[in-house]
């Protein structure tokens, strides 16, 4: 819980997973109240809202802001003859942006703020595709209708990961960017720690993708020090094949 100074939203509450920062016996605040000034258990207060202050603690703006970038290096290769037609595709790639679409909002202090992987980054991403015409009446030296028209055809791809998403929905940072049905991630990220990630891409062996243990909730007023994106998880190993 939180306390504000703010006795007009004492009705209202904002639950959050710090209770060694709750100042006890002090009536509560709640959702869309960050206006108020918040104080926690050791005395220390935090104004809501910042860095815009409380006179927006009843304005809801919301405005299509953003900016992204995307350079790739793309290779196809194709090769037809009289028994096989085979097609290749190579893209090397990244992209980056404030905001992946409108579930993510950008930092109102300055959309550059949260600047991240793009949630479709695939930095690698190998397609082929394939049709071999068989030779059967070749082989068993007959021609007939169920020798004729033989074919195995097949598409396979490679490909990178996809980046995690990672974000906090406690609001810890008290600007009252939490999800609102629109926007259904918050602006807030956890606090990640120096150490080794431990990244799992083998979805099969039963442990973790990561080492949840570098992540944790920031102290009141803050938004965290990890961005929104900035590792990937498994990768894709797909091949179709058909004999017709």
């Amino acid at each position: 819980m939180l306390t504000s100074a703010n006795p007009g939203n004492a009705a209202l509450c904002l639950s959050v997973s710090q209770p060694n920062e709750v100042m006890q016996g002090t009536p509560t605040c709640g959702p869309f109240s960050e206006g108020g000034i918040f104080t926690k258990a050791n005395g220390q207060t935090v104004q809501g809202r910042g860095p815009f202050g409380a006179q927006f603690d009843a304005v809801t703006y919301q405005k299509t802001v953003g900016n992204a970038a995307y350079n790739a290096l793309e290779i196809s290769l194709r090769h037809t003859s009289k028994a096989l037609e085979i097609m290749a595709g190579y893209t090397y790639s990244k992209s980056f942006d404030d905001s992946s679409g409108l579930a993510e909002p950008v930092n109102p202090a300055g959309p550059g703020l949260t600047k991240a992987l793009s949630a479709f980054d695939m930095r690698h991403n190998f397609v082929v595709n394939y049709r071999y015409n068989l030779a059967v009446d070749q082989w068993v030296r007959r021609q007939n209708r169920w020798t004729e028209g033989w074919s195995l055809a097949g598409v396979t791809r490679f490909g990178s990961g996809l980046p995690v998403t990672l974000y906090n929905n406690n609001d810890t940072s008290l600007l009252g960017t939490i999800p609102n049905g629109i926007n259904n991630n918050g602006l807030d990220t956890p606090n990640v720690a120096p150490g080794h990630l431990n990244l799992n891409t083998n979805p099969r062996d039963g442990k973790p993708a990561f080492n949840t243990t570098l992540f944790s909730l920031p102290s009141l007023g803050q938004i965290g020090n990890t961005r929104r994106r900035f590792f990937y998880g498994p990768g894709i190993e797909n091949s179709d094949v058909a004999l017709q």
